[in-house]
């Protein structure tokens, strides 16, 4: 992984680095250079006086580079692995928070709820059985039809009978 002081042991000058850091995550300075190849070469160069077509020439020969492209895709590379791992201990975090919350809450509606969000938590997975889905169109009138049609034959179920006679 591409970090500030291997910058070096890439072969890039402070230039390019802070062209390679502009095109890969944008800065606090200029955060529309991130992924815009002429604006990121604006910001790491003098290119006041350089026409848009010459500053767009020089930022697709910086990109052309293999070692710019490399440094580039390392840096979008940890980056990556950073956020991964953020979102992975921020999901432990809040699991380690519920499991507490779930053993040692002092009423049974914020334990319960503490279980339910535990079961909805991505890779847990408790819950995604129970969602169906259908892309069935329904006809009201059709619909009362079938609902007083099985009314009627409930009406005449002895066992639905038994039901409403005690």
């Amino acid at each position: 992984m591409a970090n500030r002081k291997n910058k070096a042991q890439m072969g890039l000058t402070d230039k390019q680095w802070k062209f390679v850091n502009a095109y890969a995550l944008g800065m606090p300075d200029c955060q529309d250079c991130k992924g815009v190849a002429s604006m990121a070469y604006k910001f790491a160069y003098s290119a006041d006086g350089m026409k848009p077509s010459s500053i767009y020439k020089e930022s697709c020969v910086m990109l052309d580079s293999p070692k710019i492209t490399q440094a580039i895709q390392s840096l979008q590379e940890e980056r990556q692995e950073k956020h991964q791992l953020s979102s992975v201990a921020l999901r432990e975090k809040a699991l380690d928070g519920l499991i507490l919350l779930a053993e040692s809450a002092s009423s049974d509606q914020t334990r319960l709820r503490a279980y339910e969000l535990m079961g909805k938590v991505e890779g847990v997975g408790l819950f995604e059985g129970t969602r169906i889905e259908s892309n069935q169109t329904l006809n009201i009138k059709t619909t009362e039809e079938e609902l007083q049609d099985s009314i009627l034959q409930a009406m005449q179920d002895p066992n639905i009978i038994k039901l409403f006679e005690d």
